[in-house]
């Protein structure tokens, strides 16, 4: 009776290490606020411990907690524990508390996810808290490198350039824009490129459409830069 008993104790412990890890996608402001430790490093090490494992990091930068060479980061053993897989000599940025880690954070490869190494690079600079009241149309560094890393796909390099910012069709400040962007996933951009005569009478290089089902079409890209001629004068 003692062995069936513990036999089944086993299987049920085996049972829940081997079930989907189920949680809510994490939210980058809410990880942000409530991780002690953001950091970028490479796992060169693991051991298991019980029922964790243990990872030691060579860290390439921190942005949030204490700045080390190295750390240790623990987790569960995977399945049911929601335990995160780290592969050795893969670089990774990490969302911790108090040393640990899970499936649940929104840890990544950091080489497929520059778009948010460059978020939490401008989250954590100087700059970040100004963006929000700066409403000059010409880029600061800090925000074209945003911008450049946000949106690759348009091909268009942001640096010290004019831009236009919309919503909906409707010229918005660009501190708007980014307070209502900044956190927000997959944000839906459309370029509208400016030729010379534009740039001339308006002052912008680009018009960046945001959340917008409407291609931007002669008569409206028309619309849009008469939003810019009257806001100029």
């Amino acid at each position: 009776m003692f062995r069936f008993f513990l036999s089944l104790l086993l299987f049920a412990g085996l049972y829940n290490q081997t079930q989907a890890c189920q949680c809510v996608p994490p939210d980058l402001q809410e990880e942000i606020e409530d991780a002690d430790l953001i950091f970028k490093g490479i796992p060169i090490e693991k051991r298991q411990e019980n029922f964790k494992m243990i990872y030691r990091f060579a860290v390439r930068k921190t942005w949030k907690g204490q700045a080390v060479d190295t750390l240790e980061i623990q987790t569960g053993l995977g399945g049911g524990d929601c335990g995160m897989l780290f592969y050795i000599g893969k670089a990774y940025i990490v969302f911790a508390k108090n040393g640990r880690t899970s499936r649940c954070r929104m840890n990544r490869l950091a080489e497929k996810n520059k778009a948010l190494e460059a978020k939490l690079d401008l989250f954590f600079s100087p700059a970040f808290s100004s963006i929000f009241k700066n409403n000059n149309p010409r880029l600061s560094s800090a925000e074209s490198a945003y911008l450049n890393s946000q949106f690759p796909q348009i091909g268009y390099d942001f640096s010290g350039k004019s831009v236009a910012f919309t919503l909906n069709l409707h010229i918005i400040p660009k501190g708007e824009w980014f307070r209502d962007n900044f956190f927000k996933k997959n944000v839906v951009v459309q370029p509208v490129l400016l030729n010379e005569t534009e740039k001339a009478k308006t002052g912008y290089d680009i018009i960046l459409v945001s959340w917008s089902k409407r291609d931007i079409n002669k008569r409206r890209k028309k619309k849009l830069l008469e939003q810019l001629e009257k806001k100029e004068k």
